[in-house]
Formats: structure tokens, sequence, C-alpha cells
């Protein structure tokens, strides 16, 4: 009797590393770059008022009064005027009035850009 040759085991494929297409690299770097941009944007704007409240405090225009400094001393009575987590994860903080009194009128477009929401007035004359 004739006996068959055994058959040889297949040989074992190498497990593949994880691959992707390039349109799927292309679509992946266009959707990352969105928030990436808004982040961006808004650590700009963070960039700005920190250097126009630095350069206001160095000249010593007046006063910037910060809602958190106003919630410290008032805990629980004023309420907490906030800008949003990522602007204070960035480490902005709200403005809720700048005093102007002894600033010149060209510097004074720069911080009511810097400081929209804020109120201007002038304590002193």
């Amino acid at each position: 009797m004739q006996t068959e040759p055994a058959k040889a085991e297949p040989p074992k494929r190498k497990r593949r590393s994880f691959q992707f297409s390039l349109r799927t690299l292309v679509i992946a770097v266009a959707v990352l770059a969105v928030p990436c941009a808004y982040v961006g944007w808004q650590a700009k704007i963070v960039k700005e008022r920190k250097m126009a409240a630095s350069e206001f405090a160095q000249h010593q225009y007046g006063v910037i009064i910060w809602s958190s400094e106003v919630a410290a001393r008032h805990a629980g009575k004023w309420p907490l005027l906030q800008v949003s987590w990522l602007r204070r994860l960035l480490g902005d903080d709200y403005v809720l009035a700048v005093d102007h009194s002894r600033m010149p009128d060209e510097v004074l477009g720069r911080i009511k850009a810097a400081f929209p929401e804020a109120d201007f007035v002038k304590l002193y004359k």
C-alpha cells in the first residue's frame, strides 16, 4: 500500500503592522488642524491680554479690576464672571472694569481692544 506523503503545513504569514492610506492621513491632519487652530487663536488672545495688562501696570495708567480678585474678596456675594474654560486653562481672567484716568488716548484703543468685556471708567480727572 502506498502511503500519501505528509502534507506540508503552509508557512505562517507574517503579521502586518497597522497600515493606513495617504488619504486617511490627509483627512486626519485636516480634522486635527481645526481644533489646533482654535487653541492657537485663543492662546494669541491670552498673550495679547497679558501684554496689555503688564504694560498697563508698568506705566501705572490706572487700575484693572479682575473678576477673580472680586470673587476672592466677596466669596459667594458677587457673581463670578469667567472667560471660557480653555482661556482659563491658558491663564486668562475676566476683567470687570478698567480705570483709565492717567492713560493716553493712543494706548486706550489698544486696551479697549484687549479687554472688550470691561467697563471703562475714569475715577480721577
